[in-house]
């Protein structure tokens, strides 16, 4: 080998040296190739030899004077059966002088030397274990005689590019293959560790860095065991850990586990632990699940049915308790009529008709709570909703907290349910005092304002829940303002949350302010909250304002002039007390009563008086046959038939399915009711019919 070819063989091998790219590495080693070589094309094409056929896989083209250095070959199937290529299978070198007069050249590659006006060529294969792995041709527009040195530094060039081109595109598709791993792992939602045979980290995704708090270029080599729970690091954890430095039994799915937050905090997980050995040592992986929020939902769910039974289980006791009630006001209502106006025990009897009151008040406050009640509303004055409830709310708040009420001096009329509107009140009231352990100031006002399109708009700072989808118009305002311990932004965003609660486990269910505010929107109302970090808190309700309303019309008559009745009534209740007490109401009053201790019985009473029964006053709730199916039995004999459904239920439960919701000649009245309530709409229900 002389100077020359030396120098182009080391310029060749510095060339190969510059690239990381598989294609600019063939472009310039053709192109160097072809220019020494004096030829005019200069190609390198991969082969896959299956028996007696090649398929060229991969190639690339040099040719002289062409605007690129290269030009990738499309993949073509290659004919070796023709004795000028049965040499390259051997490894040996073909030499054609002129393809048109070689008698050697099959016809096919004579053919393609005609398309590409290729006289003379040489092929150098490249065989790696006895196999045809690549073929380097050198070819000339020209007949060439090709000489054995030629033919010798070809295999030299062979033996360099081959190789290099090979290492540069495997090196290629592991940098491509490795990206796409990186992907997929950065991409993943779980966390995924990698530690080496000594537990060191050297794999820590983007979800690792979510779920632990930390950047994954602070952990690089840190040990796997920071992030596991002691547990897991001493005995109980053994098989866990084992996992990352023993045997292939211990991997698979882990289980759960607890890990170790940057913070020091532990968080419940699910984990699956792969291992797999490299020529570098054994490298294993663990994907992690954080299980906190699913956790979380499982409490709530958990928490939600437990609320539902204790709803079902308030709904039975509210109807019983229901039941005594209607019987305590109805006797009370008679000793108090039977009193002269100014005896003095008429005012203990209006105390126990104030307290059944209050107790029938309760029953719907614990049926809207645990059952989601239907509200009843009517037009209130918001000054006497606050004020009714005040008295309560100085016995809750305590004596070390200072409690202020401050009313609006005009009337202001809302149409609300008015225990739901109570409700409101006093679970504001109760957060606010919980938010004041150590004592302070607590006031309730109530306000009149007008809200614009661009008070609305107004961007909400961090300390402000802002108003929800609200409209403009005028409203009434009730607004709790409290000295205590404030809020922080996060916790403000997330006060209305159901189960959100910052109270200690077991002090608090997260429901009173999602309580509040579902209880606000059912009533075409808003809320908006201030509040600061040691700077107190402000609630406020709006609620839309009537205008041009007497509010003292729409509350009912407590006690109104007689009633002179006349007709028939088909009374149906199972409690005994109750039929009891409302057959007194309504013979007093003058109707005639029929009476019947459940659907069955009512059945056969019907049968002997139905032309004399003018209304039908039924329980809804009965043993061998409900009132439902009372009303639709004797409403097919009689579709006119009024009808009042009493029950100590809420509607929803009592007439699940709606029977009689839209049908104008039924009422449902909720037990305990005043005498004079239900005279009044049998009156008026007889006076339509």
């Amino acid at each position: 080998m002389d100077v020359e070819e030396q120098k182009f063989l080391l310029d060749l091998s510095t060339s190969l040296q510059l690239y990381d790219d598989p294609h600019d590495l063939l472009q310039a080693a053709l192109r160097l190739v072809g220019e020494y070589f004096g030829a005019d094309r200069c190609s390198l094409l991969e082969i896959d030899v299956d028996a007696q056929t090649g398929i060229g896989r991969s190639g690339f083209i040099w040719v002289k004077n062409a605007p690129a250095s290269a030009e990738r070959m499309p993949a073509a199937r290659l004919d070796l059966s023709g004795a000028n290529l049965a040499p390259a299978l051997r490894g040996e070198t073909i030499q054609v002088q002129d393809c048109e007069t070689d008698a050697s050249v099959a016809q096919g590659q004579r053919d393609y030397c005609s398309r590409y006006g290729v006289r003379g060529y040489m092929s150098i294969p490249l065989l790696r274990g006895g196999r045809f792995v690549a073929l380097l041709n050198i070819s000339s527009a020209t007949p060439r005689q090709w000489t054995e040195r030629e033919s010798q530094l070809a295999k030299r060039v062979t033996e360099r590019v081959w190789p290099a081109f090979a290492a540069t595109r495997a090196h290629q598709e592991l940098a491509s293959s490795e990206a796409r791993l990186s992907g997929i792992i950065g991409s993943a939602m779980d966390a995924i560790i990698s530690a080496n045979e000594t537990g060191q980290i050297v794999v820590f995704n983007s979800a690792a860095e979510r779920v632990f708090g930390v950047q994954a270029r602070t952990v690089m080599g840190a040990p796997l065991s920071t992030f596991l729970s002691t547990h897991f690091r001493s005995e109980g954890g053994a098989p866990t850990m084992r996992a990352f430095s023993g045997s292939h039994r211990d991997v698979g799915r882990a289980g759960e586990l607890s890990g170790v937050r940057s913070d020091g905090t532990e968080f419940p997980a699910e984990a699956s632990i792969s291992r797999v050995v490299l020529g570098t040592g054994a490298l294993s992986t663990v994907v992690m699940r954080d299980l906190t929020e699913r956790r979380s939902l499982e409490a709530q769910l958990l928490h939600a049915q437990k609320m539902e039974a204790v709803g079902q289980l308030a709904g039975g006791v509210a109807h019983d308790f229901n039941n005594i009630l209607t019987v305590i006001r109805s006797y009370a209502d008679f000793i108090r009529e039977s009193l002269e106006i100014g005896d003095p025990r008429r005012a203990d009897i209006e105390e126990v008709l104030a307290a059944s009151d209050r107790a029938a008040a309760l029953t719907r406050q614990l049926l809207s709570f645990s059952r989601a009640n239907v509200l009843q509303p009517r037009v209130l004055n918001i000054g006497d909703v606050v004020s009714g409830v005040e008295p309560m709310l100085r016995r809750l708040i305590g004596e070390e907290i200072a409690f202020a009420v401050s009313l609006h001096p005009s009337r202001m009329a809302v149409r609300a349910d008015l225990g739901q509107l109570e409700q409101v009140v006093l679970n504001l009231a109760v957060n606010a005092r919980d938010a004041m352990p150590g004592g302070g100031t607590l006031t309730i006002e109530t306000d009149a304002i007008s809200l614009s399109a661009e008070d609305i708009a107004v961007p909400q700072g961090e300390a402000e829940a802002p108003l929800r989808d609200a409209r403009a118009g005028d409203y009434v305002v009730i607004r709790v303002v409290d000295s205590g311990m404030g809020m922080q932004p996060a916790t403000l965003r997330r006060i209305f949350e159901p189960f959100f609660t910052t109270k200690a486990d077991g002090h608090g269910t997260g429901l009173g302010l999602a309580t509040v505010y579902g209880i606000t929107s059912q009533s075409g109302g808003h809320l908006r909250v201030r509040s600061k970090p040691n700077e107190g808190s402000t609630f406020e309700v709006f609620l839309p304002r009537l205008r041009d309303v007497d509010t003292g019309e729409h509350l009912p008559i407590t006690e109104g002039g007689s009633v002179d009745g006349t007709g028939t009534i088909l009374l149906v209740d199972d409690e005994v007390a109750v039929r009891r007490s409302v057959r007194r109401m309504l013979e007093r009053a003058g109707y005639t009563v029929l009476e019947a201790r459940h659907g069955a019985d009512a059945l056969l009473v019907w049968r002997e008086h139905s032309g004399e029964i003018d209304l039908l006053l039924t329980d809804m709730r009965m043993p061998e046959l409900g009132g439902v199916e009372l009303v639709s039995l004797l409403r097919a004999e009689k579709a006119q038939l009024p009808v009042i459904s009493m029950s100590g239920y809420p509607p929803e439960d009592a007439d699940p399915d709606h029977i009689f919701a839209t049908n104008s000649h039924t009422h449902f009245l909720s037990k305990p009711f005043k005498t004079d309530t239900l005279l009044n709409i049998i009156e008026r229900m007889l006076h339509q019919s």
